[in-house]
């Protein structure tokens, strides 16, 4: 699946010289030329000034997802999707407009009325944060139920009935289940090569990190002697004393004889 040749931008033009937000357009093109994807495919819709820079993307999918539900609730599956992407004028500071040109059955893509097709990618950071390469990414994963939100709390699905719908009976049934890992589909969106290339550098066992630094040995210093204690001052116990009774004089007078 090939996507158009990258295109190539000279940063120095007076276009891209006198409006950043359209030297920003541009590197969004060239970010978005960086998609190396089995499944993913993108053209040009509509461009802007001499220099061709787009303002408008049809994006499209070739995953399985789920595209509507019968009579007895269960899913119907289609494998062929297509979003438009709009830049709009005031974009970063304003978030670009993401739209499914196909029919979904998303809680977080309109399925009907009058902005059907609409999708709530919370995409307010998108453009200040984050690119277009990562926001056709997040609605893959959208398209592929491993991103989802059904709950009704902030910030609230798109479309209440689908929502219902996964809650009571998508769940329950595990056809899908983001807390248990229960996806529609399991198709990396992106080359294995290209997700190794743009993981962090691991060191090998053959390299050698680099050492802690060594803090100086603590030295304990050693608590100081016990104070001696003072002599133990004798007890009497004078109720050991015995009284002893003075001893009886005896005299004996011896009669003289005449």
């Amino acid at each position: 699946m090939n996507s158009p040749l990258k295109p190539t931008y000279d940063f120095n033009d007076p276009i891209l010289q006198q409006m950043p937000k359209y030297k920003r357009w541009a590197k969004e093109h060239l970010s978005l030329a960086d998609l190396a994807s089995p499944v993913i495919r993108w053209e040009v819709k509509e461009t802007f000034s001499a220099l061709k820079i787009p303002t408008k993307y049809h994006i499209h999918y070739r995953i399985k997802s789920i595209v509507g539900i019968d009579d007895h609730q269960e899913p119907i599956y289609g494998g062929y999707h297509v979003m438009e992407l709009t830049l709009p004028p005031g974009y970063p500071l304003e978030p670009c407009k993401i739209y499914m040109l196909t029919p979904t059955w998303h809680p977080n893509i309109k399925s009907d009325g009058k902005h059907k097709g609409r999708i709530c990618g919370n995409v307010k950071n998108f453009g200040r944060s984050y690119d277009l390469y990562q926001l056709v990414l997040r609605v893959g994963e959208i398209l592929q139920y491993k991103n989802y939100h059904a709950v009704h709390s902030p910030p609230y699905p798109e479309d209440s009935q689908v929502a219902h719908w996964v809650t009571s009976f998508a769940e329950p049934n595990n056809v899908v289940n983001k807390g248990e890992g229960i996806a529609v589909d399991d198709t990396p969106l992106v080359n294995i090569e290209q997700e190794e290339t743009a993981a962090p550098e691991v060191v090998s066992q053959a390299e050698t990190p680099p050492s802690p630094v060594e803090k100086p040995p603590v030295v304990e210093t050693p608590p100081p002697p016990p104070e001696p204690e003072p002599p133990a001052t004798p007890k009497i116990k004078i109720g050991g004393l015995r009284k002893t009774k003075p001893a009886k004089l005896q005299l004996r007078i011896k009669k003289r004889d005449d």
